[in-house]
């Protein structure tokens, strides 16, 4: 079956967080040890902004922030649980599409109030993998017992509009030569691998370029927030496709809440070679079609590697 030419889609680039940078703080208002400071180290490694547990060889963000978070409010006195999940983001409602997350702490009392402690000087954690400012200084207390990201999420890049060209998967194959000192010894080899074109035309640049929501034209024309930074291509050029870094990509769902599982159709993609400066350049991948408000079509050429999406 032929894929919808037009769908929207999410791409997941992978996250890496060190040890510099994998403290939370939180404190909790409603448990048996009140106001009791929680803190958590997420585990180095490298992430992708799933919230169920990742394929095998993949690390889920979400679920192992719900993990620590979960272990820290035991270290702390209480038992709380924690749910990750995606929705809106609260300021950048006008774009929607889940592009957000929520935190809920469900705690051994019942509605365990919470707040996430920025202000704390042990606060390491990129506030943008949670949806907040990069400079996020103000500590964010739930309502009731939950916490709204402000903004998109970090991690995730979600095209505003539909694809305006995607597919069909197609075979390609590829003739090489096998090395060796000794040229007679060279032989020729065929190998084949699938190939996918993604094409998305009329992205404002506040989904496209680094920092340019900064600017609260752009962020506006966006339909984001000021100073939402979650939701831009250049992030996902840079982190996957420049790093030849696996990237996931959600077919026809990617404006929900859908997650990778083998029920959603997903795919493993990188740059193909064929467009291999693609990688290196992100300008490659652009081209301006209105100047008005600065649009541009994205256009890139995608190797699948692994693929349980149901369309060819």
């Amino acid at each position: 079956m032929t894929a919808p030419l037009s769908s929207f889609d999410a791409f997941l680039y992978p996250i890496t967080i060190v040890a510099a940078d994998q403290t939370m703080i939180l404190t909790e208002t409603g448990g048996a040890t009140p106001a009791s400071a929680a803190v958590v180290t997420i585990t180095a490694g490298t992430y992708y902004a799933m919230m169920d547990t990742a394929p095998a060889g993949y690390s889920s963000l979400y679920a192992e922030i719900e993990t620590r978070l979960n272990a820290a409010s035991v270290a702390s006195g209480n038992s709380s649980t924690y749910e990750i999940i995606r929705v809106d983001a609260s300021s950048s409602s006008a774009f929607g599409k889940a592009a957000g997350i929520r935190i809920k702490c469900n705690g051994e009392n019942g509605t365990t109030a919470f707040t996430m402690v920025f202000s704390s000087g042990s606060w390491t954690l990129d506030p943008r993998i949670l949806g907040f400012p990069a400079a996020q200084a103000a500590d964010e207390s739930s309502t009731a017992n939950v916490i709204t990201a402000e903004m998109t999420a970090w991690g995730i890049w979600i095209p505003p509009e539909r694809a305006s060209q995607k597919g069909p998967r197609r075979t390609v194959r590829v003739q090489g030569r096998s090395g060796g000192r000794i040229a007679s010894r060279r032989t020729n080899q065929l190998s084949s691998r699938s190939v996918r074109q993604f094409r998305y035309r009329y992205i404002p640049a506040g989904h496209i370029f680094t920092r340019r929501n900064q600017i609260q034209g752009y962020a506006t024309t966006a339909g984001l927030a000021l100073n939402d930074d979650g939701n831009y291509f250049a992030d996902l050029h840079r982190y996957g496709f420049a790093a030849d870094a696996d990237v996931f990509v959600i077919h026809d769902l990617g404006g929900t809440a859908a997650d990778i599982t083998a029920a959603n159709g997903y795919e493993i993609i990188r740059i193909d070679e064929a467009e291999a400066h693609k990688m290196d350049d992100l300008a490659s991948s652009l081209q301006l079609t209105l100047t008005g408000g600065e649009y541009y079509e994205i256009d890139f050429l995608a190797y699948v590697k692994t693929s349980t999406y149901i369309y060819d």
